[in-house]
């Protein structure tokens, strides 16, 4: 049974500007073993012990999804929105195109959200740019309803399948038999640790750039000043 209903995940995705796709995953989203299972009814109940839910959101156009985010839920974001939408965008452009809100708090639960493109996302499933996202559509999610056109669901279908096929091919490949079911599976998972380790590289050369930009605005002021 899962910690959450449909509801109060659909109830998520519409306190935030139009998305187009949307999955949730983790403990928060789907029972696993070690994890206390709190279910919670609807948006107006909430639990301490729950654990952290995490959503992807794909939108279509990044920069504008920002901007209205910006406006409707400012205090989910850090101190780069002070930067803008555009800054925060090109944040987000580093690396396998995630953005991350943490430690967002949603009636009483602990949520986490990434934001990436559409296009980004399809590209990842469909060519394993970075294996970050499609290593993650891997295992168990919670798809939940969005405001996708059919042309983009028949594209995001045939990726998703595409994605599960090509995992489970590579992994038969390198597994000698014979082999478990149980065994394939774990290899299955294991394939996105690699993303995993591409995106917290990528985070960390993200700050990189982030500081020499700031740095770069710092002294172009201090030479104005001083012109």
């Amino acid at each position: 049974m899962s910690s959450i209903n449909d509801e109060f995940l659909k109830s998520i995705v519409a306190s935030f500007p139009p998305i187009e796709f949307a999955f949730a995953y983790g403990s928060g989203a789907i029972s696993q073993k070690g994890y206390e299972d709190t279910t919670i009814a609807s948006s107006s109940s909430s639990s301490e012990d729950a654990p952290q839910l995490d959503i992807i959101f794909a939108v279509q156009d990044p920069l504008t999804w920002h901007e209205a985010n910006l406006k409707q839920n400012p205090q989910h974001y850090s101190a780069l929105q002070y930067f803008g939408a555009a800054y925060i965008t090109k944040v987000q452009d580093q690396g396998p195109g995630l953005y991350f809100n943490p430690f967002v708090d949603f009636n009483g639960l602990q949520l986490k959200y990434g934001v990436v493109s559409t296009k980004r996302l399809l590209k990842d499933l469909t060519e394993w740019d970075s294996l970050y996202l499609s290593g993650r559509l891997h295992k168990p999610v919670r798809f939940i309803e969005h405001l996708a056109s059919p042309v983009l669901i028949k594209q995001m279908s045939e990726a998703l399948s595409f994605n599960r096929t090509a995992a489970f091919s590579l992994a038969c490949l390198m597994m000698t038999p014979p082999f478990s079911e149980l065994e394939l599976y774990q290899r299955i998972a294991a394939l996105s640790y690699t993303g995993k380790f591409i995106f917290y590289c990528s985070y960390i050369f993200s700050y990189i750039y982030i500081f020499s930009l700031s740095l770069s605005f710092s002294l172009s002021g201090v030479a104005h000043v001083h012109m």
